[in-house]
């Protein structure tokens, strides 16, 4: 959990969107996952990562740096990155730099800030 919960999973090659969201919707209903859990598909190049993230109730996103910072967690868990690098992540919407020294130590993302859309209050 990042605040959020996440389920990564680590692709030998690409897959395509609709495999992806199929799996995401069976890992969804899983009981361990009661109110629901955001998908990350993950595949290690060298020392990074190329994500694709399924978040709940919304589908697929160009960016999410919660899910980024889950993905490097469980990689370097499981031994695919290595513990206090920074490690890339790529994702649809651009890339995010993730720096984790490991348990009991604050995850760091760095990446760019972007205006997308600008709006106002309507009065009803």
């Amino acid at each position: 959990s990042m605040g959020n919960p996440h389920g990564v999973i680590f692709l030998e090659s690409d897959e395509s969107r609709e495999w992806m969201k199929s799996v995401a919707h069976r890992v969804e209903q899983l009981p361990e996952f009661p109110e629901g859990v955001n998908v990350g598909f993950a595949r290690v190049v060298e020392n990074d990562l190329l994500l694709t993230v399924h978040e709940r109730g919304c589908g697929f996103t160009e960016a999410c740096g919660t899910g980024a910072c889950a993905a490097v967690a469980v990689a370097m868990v499981q031994g695919h990155v290595h513990y206090g690098h920074e490690v890339s992540v790529e994702l649809p919407g651009g890339a995010l730099m993730i720096h984790w020294e490991g348990a009991g130590e604050p995850i760091w993302m760095e990446g760019p800030s972007v205006r997308v859309m600008t709006g106002h209050a309507v009065a009803r």
